[in-house]
This record gives structure tokens, sequence and C-alpha cells, in this order.
């Protein structure tokens, strides 16, 4: 199954003049570009910024970017009004530019088809290259054929209507489409991690005009947070270890007090013997004979339990094993997930992408041994090649979790660490092995052999040799 995206935070948030924000500023930051605002008579330049990717124009007009937010400002006159919406969106980092282009896209058409609004969508790639999101500028008024109509007051009341809840599990649906359509292996939901995980702790939100020493102090209180987080979900994790360990030690208990594998009932003492007056009948047993048979009980139990012990340490022992090799195959399975990474993130030459395209062309012709190697393909070979091995690896790790939570194999692990019957019987057992000695072991001479003892053994003969 897929796993729960960490990352996917959308957030929506609004513009408004008693903020003092410009939705031609804010366009002009997120698009890197540079725009005249007409309201405050003000030029904003940012052609300098880094990080952007690509931005693109949508709704139902025929304006510029300049010309649209220009007139967003102009159509609200108040002070205190609201000129534009943004919500901006993680996008994952092992997609490609076209398939987060297109992504993207399908967000937009969402947006106008849900509200009417128009906008710009702005793609960005900070400094680390993994923290891919996008921002998306839109009106907070409907768009129709370049005229600024109603207000979009059902997202004003977003809290109150559930209309933001819905906004969200519109961009859930979208994002989970992509995911599946690009082969990733994640899902995300429109609510909270408070809703799929319990006991979950979140992290200070930290406002975008924040001051540099607030904006510190929450990214400190932020890791500590998640320090706790993850503190707490370790203790989690040993109080339900803890919980199956008593579970599985209860059911052991009562199963070995069944089979009477812990506690050996005493013999039960014999009745009196009658005193005879004559010759005992002959299915009468006689007390050598009763003490033999008590001997011979004893002993089955003491093997039964001792066999029992070895079974138990076997289970215990099968159990580390899966174990120890699920960490290992776990580290080998991160190892190539990050080696398939590196590969997919090596961006391709001119030369190697004009020669990929190329290559079946030179194919036809037979020049292959004299053609340079196609990295392209090559990289993408050793991509599934690399995928091949990380899903024979997964179907290990699988067969060894099955091992780890047999519930058979689980009894025996918790049995064998809390019952020290089981140790001793197998260190009684073994104790009683005599111990090879390589110096009571070399052959006798031959005038000390005796055979005194041997059951054919004749005094008048001669010795053997």
């Amino acid at each position: 199954m897929a796993a729960l995206a960490t990352w996917f935070t959308p957030v929506l948030s609004v513009l408004s003049r008693s903020d003092g924000k410009s939705a031609v500023a804010a366009a002009a930051y997120r698009a890197c570009t540079r725009l005249h605002d007409a309201l405050y008579k003000k030029v904003h330049d940012y052609t300098r910024k880094g990080g952007h990717v690509l931005s693109k124009i949508f709704g139902d007009h025929n304006f510029s970017v300049e010309e649209l937010w220009n007139a967003a400002e102009a159509a609200d006159t108040r002070k205190n009004s609201r000129t534009a919406r943004e919500l901006m969106v993680p996008l994952p980092f092992d997609w490609t530019d076209e398939q987060r282009e297109k992504y993207c896209d399908d967000l937009i058409a969402m947006l106008k088809k849900s509200y009417g609004v128009a906008g710009v969508y702005s793609i960005h790639k900070p400094h680390d290259g993994r923290n891919y999101h996008v921002h998306i500028l839109f009106t907070t008024r409907e768009v129709v054929a370049g005229k600024f109509l109603n207000k979009t007051r059902v997202l004003d009341e977003g809290k109150k209507n559930g209309e933001i809840t819905k906004l969200r599990e519109r961009v859930a649906e979208i994002t989970n489409e992509h995911s599946k359509k690009n082969g990733s292996d994640f899902y995300v939901t429109g609510g909270t991690f408070a809703e799929h995980i319990e006991n979950h702790i979140p992290t200070v939100n930290i406002p975008i005009n924040a001051s540099k020493e607030h904006r510190k102090d929450l990214e400190e209180d932020n890791e500590e947070i998640k320090k706790t987080r993850s503190q707490v979900s370790k203790m989690q994790e040993e109080y339900e270890t803890v919980q199956k360990a008593i579970a599985a030690l209860k059911e052991v208990k009562e199963e070995m007090d069944a089979a009477a594998l812990i506690d050996v009932p005493a013999t039960q003492e014999l009745p009196p013997p009658i005193v005879q007056t004559s010759k005992p009948r002959f299915w009468e047993e006689q007390t050598k004979d009763v003490d033999q048979r008590k001997k011979a009980e004893a002993a089955e139990r003491r093997l039964n339990f001792l066999n029992e012990a070895y079974r138990v340490r076997n289970g215990y022992n099968l159990v580390v094993k899966s174990r120890k090799d699920a960490e290992t195959t776990k580290k080998n399975m991160n190892a190539l997930k990050n080696e398939i990474a590196s590969i997919r993130a090596m961006e391709p030459t001119i030369f190697e992408s004009v020669y990929h395209k190329m290559h079946d062309l030179i194919s036809k012709f037979g020049l292959n041994s004299v053609a340079p190697i196609d990295a392209i393909a090559e990289r993408k070979n050793e991509i599934q090649r690399l995928s091949k091995s990380w899903h024979e690896k997964k179907k290990e790790l699988d067969r060894l979790a099955t091992l780890t939570n047999d519930k058979e194999n689980m009894k025996m692990f918790y049995a064998w660490q809390m019952d020290e019957r089981y140790k001793n019987a197998i260190a009684e057992s073994t104790a009683q092995i005599p111990k090879f000695n390589p110096g009571n072991n070399i052959v006798v001479n031959k005038q000390q052999l005796d055979y005194s003892d041997h059951p054919y053994y004749i005094a008048d003969e001669p010795k053997p040799y």
C-alpha cells in the first residue's frame, strides 16, 4: 500500500491591503519578473531572484500578468480590500518538470471551474533541489471575458461552511491521480495528520512576515517538537512491544499449563500394599516393577520437556535471525533507492540528448560497435536493474516480516526469554554429554587391554595380541 505523504501541506492565504500587501508586488515576486504597480506608482523588480522554474497565466481574459493584477487592484477600492488569494502546494522532487507542469495545469483548471477565478501560477525550485512547490495566485472575484464580477465569498467563510476542507480534498484527489499516473508510492488526504496519526504533535506555523529572530525561535521550537514526536513514537512502539510480549506470555502459560510442560504433576502415591498370605498373583505388580515404571515415566516427561525446550530455542533463534536479516535488507533497499534517485537526478548533456534520439537511426545502419555509448539508455537500464533488485529485496522483507510476526514464533521468542526452565533443561542435558579429551582417547598399548568383563571372556585362554 502507498504511504501517506508527510510533505503535503497545502496552504490557502489571502492578500489584504490592510496588511500592506499588493497583488502586483506579490505576482512580481512569485513570477520573478518586473511589474509596474499603477495604484502605488511603483515598479516591483524581482528579476534577480533565483529558484524560478516557470509561470503560467490562466483565466477567461486576454490580460498580461501586469494588466491582470493592476485590473484586480482597480476592481476593489476599499483601503482594506482583499485583492488576491494564494494556494501554495508542495511538489514531489522526483517528478519531472513536465509532470509537475501537468499537475499544476489540473489544479488551476479545478480552481477556474469551481470559483471562476483568474490568476498566475509559478513553480519554484529552491537551492537544495528537493523542496519544489507552486504558488497559485488567483483573484478574489470571478473573471468572465476580462470583467471582474462577484466576490468569491464562499472562500471568505471557508472555515465556517467547510469550503476550505472541500478545496483541500479536491487538491488531494488531483495529487493522488497524478501520483498513480507517475508511478509514485504515496497518497495524500485533505485532512490533518492528527486525523490519521494517533497522538500527533503539530508543529508551529511560521508566518510569512515573521522577523528573522522570530522565525529562528519558531524553527527551534519546531525542531524540539519533531524530537519530542520521535520520542513519543519510540515510546509508543516500546509500549506496543511490551503489550504483545505480555499477551504472548499469557498464551504460552495457558498452553503450557494445559500440556503440563511447565509444572509436571507429582506422581500419585500408590495405596499401601495388601499383606499377602500367599504367593502374589501374576497380574499384581511388585514393588520393584512400580519403581521402574515411575522412573520410566519421569524420564519420558524430562525428555518431552527437553524436546520442547529445543523447539522453543529454535523459534527464538529464528525470530532473532529474521529481525537481523530484515534490518540488513532495509539498509540495502535504502541504498538502492538513494542510488536510483541519484541516477534520476543526473541532467543529460546536450550531446547525450541528441545522440539518444539518433540511436535508433544508428542501430539501423549497424554502427553500434563504433558508436558512442547511449548514456541515457544506459542510465534507464541501470534504473530498471536497480528497481528490480529493490522489488526482490521488498519480497524478502515481506517474507522476513511474516516469520517475525508469526504468532507461534513470537510465543516461543518470549517464552525463551522469560522462562529460565527451558535454558536450564538444555544446560543440564548438555552437561551430561562427556567432553571430548584427546589425551584420554589415545589407543592404549595392546598389553594393557583387559577383556575380563566381556560376556565371551574365557579366563584360561590367552588374551588377544
